[in-house]
């Protein structure tokens, strides 16, 4: 009787412990990933959002100083990653996240185009367009002096 007890026990244990461990698992997945310019240096502070495909839900982080950024909890789905930062052109990429999948990319960006604007005010000179009359003023001082 004794025996039967203690095995009893035991399996109550294993399943206990077996059970426990089941349920620890997650079905989130994760992505990271790190940032690099053209010449392989690390891009700081980039902005990087990422976009479930079919539920239009943005997740937003930024890299740190090595250039890397992370999306710890992502639910599985088909994402659209952006990277935005200034004097880079954006970058974009497909990521498929599955169940407890941890996905890790090297992305790189390239130099963006160097804009300037310039803008111009002018005003316009006023031009009679309704009749073919030619006006111009002139002071008292200017009448004096004309030729007689």
């Amino acid at each position: 009787m004794r025996k039967v007890v203690v095995y009893a026990f035991a399996a109550m244990l294993l399943l206990f412990l077996g059970s426990s461990s089941l349920f620890a698992q997650s079905h989130y997945g994760s992505v990271r990933g790190t940032v690099k310019d053209p010449q392989g240096a690390a891009v700081p502070d980039a902005k990087v959002t990422l976009t479930n495909v079919a539920t239009n839900v943005k997740q937003d982080a930024t890299t740190n100083g090595d250039g890397i950024f992370v999306f710890p909890y992502v639910a599985p789905a088909d994402y659209e990653l952006s990277i935005v930062k200034e004097g880079f052109r954006t970058s974009t990429a497909r990521v498929t996240v599955e169940v407890a999948q941890q996905v890790n990319l090297n992305l790189s960006l390239e130099l963006g185009k160097i804009t300037e604007t310039v803008t111009v005010i002018e005003t316009a000179i006023s031009i009679n367009t309704t009749n073919g009359e030619v006006a111009h003023e002139i002071t008292g001082r200017q009448l004096h002096e004309l030729p007689c």
